[in-house]
């Protein structure tokens, strides 16, 4: 009955990690960061010996030319304050949509800062977003985001599923209104939240779901073309102005593509 930590490389085997927790019963702990950026943070906190548990979810490098913000915004683009209930309303009439706030993600999974962003319920989503924007091989599969209270609606997991460290089956009833997510072996990499872990995400997935019935979003990675996650506000425009991205979220800025001077 003791809990399993699985770490290093074979921690991002997704079907792995969810045999381990489904086939042996006991609560199975994969942190955020398996890849070789925890070695980093593993050495540090093995120095600093810290009393209480370290969240380093949100803990990387903040967007590199942040002093732009505002010149982009307020004079470049026609940005709007960001609300929720106008990005509901787009999400829902089918548009893709950057997200880059705040700091990055410390691990090699798109968590809500650095991430796009779409409807997964629209019929052939996962085509549009990567004839789009992504470019990526038809058979890769797209990961959902959900409110840690609604996962087992979904999907066929009881627990926390933080990192997208798990696979769970989506359940039959979902496998349609979700293809979009949905693996061809009927599984998703799911992510889930709370309102703690990540306020912006957890009242996106609120209001989408007192819209819709359906408290699901896509969510992947914020770059293109086999580049890296980007990390600054530069890269996220050049994304908008040259792919077919929707509109694009700066900290609490909101740019649509038609509003592009």
């Amino acid at each position: 009955d003791l809990p399993i930590i699985v770490v290093g490389g074979c921690a991002l085997n997704i079907l792995l990690n969810t045999r381990l927790k489904n086939e042996l019963k006991v609560d199975v702990f994969v942190p955020p960061n398996p890849n070789d950026c925890g070695i980093a943070a593993g050495m540090m906190l093995n120095y600093l010996k810290p009393k209480t548990a370290i969240d380093l979810t949100y803990s990387g490098i903040p967007i590199l030319d942040i002093d732009t913000l505002m010149s982009h915004c307020e004079d470049d683009y026609r940005a709007d304050k960001l609300n929720v209930e106008t990005l509901v309303n787009d999400l829902v009439n089918g548009k893709i949509i950057g997200v880059s706030r705040q700091t990055s993600e410390h691990g090699p999974r798109a968590l809500g800062n650095r991430s796009i962003i779409c409807n997964p319920t629209k019929p052939d989503m996962k085509d549009i977003l990567n004839s789009k924007v992504k470019h990526r091989e038809w058979y890769r599969p797209f990961a959902p985001v959900v409110r840690l209270e609604d996962v087992s609606k979904y999907f066929e997991w009881e627990n926390e599923s933080r990192w997208m460290s798990f696979s769970p089956n989506v359940r039959p009833e979902y496998k349609n209104i979700l293809k979009a997510i949905t693996h061809v072996d009927g599984t998703a990499r799911v992510q889930t939240v709370t309102h703690e872990q990540n306020k912006f995400l957890y009242d996106l997935l609120t209001e989408l779901h007192n819209k819709t019935g359906v408290g699901v979003l896509l969510n992947t990675s914020f770059n293109v073309d086999g580049k890296p996650i980007l990390n600054t506000y530069k890269e996220a425009l050049w994304v908008l102005d040259n792919k077919q991205l929707d509109a694009l979220i700066l900290e609490n800025y909101f740019i649509r593509k038609e509003n592009v001077i």
